[in-house]
């Protein structure tokens, strides 16, 4: 079973969390986006998302494999709980017009 090693928390209004864990991913880094998030992405490196709202509407990003442009999210209608997605540019940009998303990084090292 895997156990969080630390946890560091920057804010409890956005910014962002680490964890670090034993297991397929050397540390996971969450981010609040409550309308706009930018920043340097690794090639291949795997980012997911989780509605945190029951409507997150207006959704779009760049920088992704997948495009999340119009995608809407109604708690319990898609059957879909959350999505991951991949890096495929050095800067990334993901956002909503309502609702919030939480991001988690996963990164190797």
């Amino acid at each position: 079973m895997s156990r969080p090693i630390s946890v560091s928390v920057f804010s409890l209004s956005g910014g962002y969390t680490t964890i670090r864990s034993r297991g397929k991913f050397r540390y996971s880094r969450l981010a609040l986006i409550e309308s706009i998030i930018e920043f340097s992405g690794k090639e291949g490196e795997v980012i997911s998302f989780l509605p945190l709202d029951p409507v997150v509407r207006g959704i779009s990003s760049t920088g992704l494999k997948w495009p999340l442009d119009t995608m809407y999210w109604e708690r319990g209608k898609q059957g879909v709980s959350g999505i991951s997605n991949c890096v495929t540019a050095s800067e990334v940009r993901v956002s909503v017009d309502e609702g919030r998303l939480l991001m988690i990084r996963n990164f190797l090292e």
